[in-house]
C-alpha cells in the first residue's frame, strides 16, 4: 500500500507520483519544477494518499464518482497528468470542484459537508458514498443555475467557517446543519 501524491490542475488533468519524487531543500535551495501544465492551467488540488485508497471526485454538477488510486496512471514530475474525461465519464463542461480520500482503513470521517456558489449547505453521512457505481451518483440536488463547490469532511464537534468571495464568513457548529440524504438539496 505504497504512499502517493495526486494533482489536480484547474483543467481536470490527474496524476500520480510517489513522494520520494520531490526532496528537502536545505536554505537557499531554487526549488524544483513539480508538474508541466498546459497554458492557462494550474494545479488546483494535491492530496496525499495510499494505492489502495478510494478518491471521492465532486463535480460542479452536483456529481460524485469514485476511483482507486492505483488506478490513476502514475506519472513524472514534469508530465502534465491525464485528463480526467478519460477516467471519469464527465458530461461536457463537468468539471471535479472537490475531491476527497476515503482510506481503505476505516479510520474516516463520520459526515461530509458541501458547499454550493449560491450558498446553500448540506451534510450528509459519509456512508452514503460507500457504493458509488461508475456512472456515479447525484452528490447533492442542485437549482437552476447553482454549482457544487466545495465538499469537506466533518466530525461530531467540529465548527465549520466558510467565506464569500466578498470577504465576509459565517461560522457554525456542525451540528446545526442536519444530516440529509444523499439526493437533498440541503
Amino acid at each position: 500500500n505504497e504512499p502517493m501524491i495526486l494533482t489536480i490542475t484547474q483543467a481536470n488533468y490527474i496524476k500520480r507520483m510517489p513522494p520520494s519524487t520531490f526532496k528537502v531543500q536545505n536554505r537557499g535551495g531554487t526549488g524544483i519544477k513539480g508538474m508541466e501544465t498546459k497554458e492557462d492551467d494550474e494545479i488546483a488540488m494535491v492530496k496525499y494518499t495510499h494505492n489502495h485508497d478510494y478518491v471521492l471526485f465532486f463535480t460542479n454538477y452536483g456529481k460524485v464518482y469514485k476511483l482507486r488510486t492505483f488506478q490513476i496512471p502514475k506519472a513524472s514530475r514534469t508530465a502534465k497528468g491525464q485528463a480526467l474525461v478519460n477516467l471519469l465519464p464527465l458530461e461536457k463542461n463537468e468539471i471535479v470542484t472537490s475531491v476527497m480520500i476515503m482510506k481503505a482503513k476505516k479510520e474516516k470521517a463520520e459526515y461530509l459537508i458541501m458547499g454550493t456558489k449560491d450558498g446553500n449547505v448540506k451534510k450528509t453521512e459519509l456512508s452514503e458514498y460507500e457504493n458509488v457505481r461508475k456512472s456515479g451518483l447525484i452528490a447533492i440536488k442542485l437549482r437552476e443555475g447553482d454549482r457544487l463547490n466545495w465538499v469537506c469532511p466533518v466530525n461530531q464537534g467540529d465548527e465549520v467557517v466558510m467565506i464569500s468571495k466578498n470577504g465576509k464568513c459565517i461560522r457554525f457548529d456542525e451540528a446545526e446543519a442536519r444530516a440529509m440524504g444523499r439526493t437533498a438539496m440541503g
